[in-house]
């Protein structure tokens, strides 16, 4: 199952560096949607604020609660950034080992050939 919004999203995203015209349009469409009557002027925004840090937060916004935030930060390259920024309690931890999940150990042991397979790195 999937949101229209979440359409509207994906779509800003990939238009943004190749098509900012249409990119906008798909962004200023969402952002209307969600706007008080009479206040859909004021949720427009320009081509200069159209940036990958806008649309994360845009779609920390939007999907609040309905995805996992950590894949849209790790795809993006912001997990660490953001969490620094925005997450007090963790921002002292946070490190570029956390851009990878750690392997289950149930799954490490369940391989046979396992000079290959390790565990990520920072996780041994």
């Amino acid at each position: 199952m999937i949101r229209i919004a979440e359409m509207y999203l994906i779509a800003a995203e990939a238009l943004m560096n190749t098509n900012p015209t249409e990119a906008l349009k798909y962004m200023n469409d969402l952002r209307k949607k969600g706007a008080i009557a009479g206040k859909e002027a004021d949720m427009e925004i320009t081509t200069t604020e159209l940036t990958i840090d806008f649309i994360l937060d845009e779609r920390g916004r939007e999907m609040a609660g309905e995805l996992f935030r950590w894949y849209d930060l790790r795809r993006t390259g912001e997990l660490v950034s953001y969490v620094q920024k925005y997450n007090m309690d963790a921002k002292a931890n946070i490190k570029e080992t956390h851009n990878l999940r750690p392997i289950p150990q149930v799954q490490l042991d369940a391989i046979t050939n396992k000079e290959e397979f390790k565990q990520n790195p920072g996780y041994n």
